[in-house]
């Protein structure tokens, strides 16, 4: 075996003996997670404010907290406040408050949600469609139903259903920068992103976790994960 790929395997070692001795701050994380996730699934405006909250988290997760933890920022694009406004007024008033928000791209975010906003109502309203995307019983009528709107690609198609913690999605891995940050810090790299999934999903089997707790982790604690991974090196 050459010294590399020794390295590897020293690094991805590291990596495994980390995830199989988690801090008491991780698992707090973990558990406030499963509990953000269930609140959330009981929301009546579920898939609009999956859809908020992915476009404010693409790009830059701090938008996240730009729109959300702003006081009334989030309201004045719920789906009923936004109801009141034509297509082009609401879409300028997206694009107000995803400026306000300090949300990355804002006007080509303003321009998917607001075609997003037109597809909820052709399915009846916010209410029916979160009664029937929670209706859906297969990972692929799942993956499919978010995937269609405008914005959401593979990442955001299966990081939706994993907000909620989502029992389909729990074997599931939204590869982002950190994820692929820890994935550098190994030293390997895949032509793929379903190569990428299957790889984390092996390693949350190996240290008898779910691929969901082990995509929660990484995001969360990328920073430690990868000085871990480093010193080794």
């Amino acid at each position: 075996m050459s010294d590399r790929m020794v390295s590897k395997e020293r690094r991805r070692s590291a990596l495994v003996a980390a995830l199989k001795a988690l801090t008491p701050e991780m698992r707090m994380v973990l558990r406030q997670r499963k509990a953000d996730a269930n609140r959330l699934r009981k929301r009546e405006d579920l898939v609009w404010q999956l859809l908020l909250q992915s476009f404010a988290t693409m790009g830059n997760s701090r938008g996240w907290a730009g729109l959300f933890e702003t006081p009334g920022l989030a309201a004045q694009v719920s789906f009923p406040s936004l109801r009141r406004w034509p297509s082009a007024a609401r879409r300028l008033r997206i694009e107000m408050v995803l400026r306000k928000a300090k949300v990355r791209m804002a006007a080509k975010k303003a321009e998917w949600l607001t075609a997003n906003f037109a597809r909820i109502e052709d399915l009846g309203g916010v209410k029916a469609a979160t009664r029937h995307a929670l209706s859906l019983r297969t990972r692929d009528e799942k993956f499919q139903f978010m995937d269609a709107f405008d914005g959401i690609g593979p990442k955001y198609a299966r990081n939706v259903w994993m907000d909620i913690h989502d029992p389909a999605f729990r074997d599931a891995i939204a590869v982002d920068k950190r994820i692929e940050s820890v994935t550098t810090a190994l030293g390997y790299s895949f032509k793929t992103y379903d190569g990428h999934e299957r790889f984390y999903q092996h390693l949350a089997l190996e240290v008898g976790l779910e691929p969901w707790e082990v995509d929660r982790l990484l995001y969360h604690f990328a920073t430690y994960f990868v000085a871990v991974i480093s010193a080794t090196a």
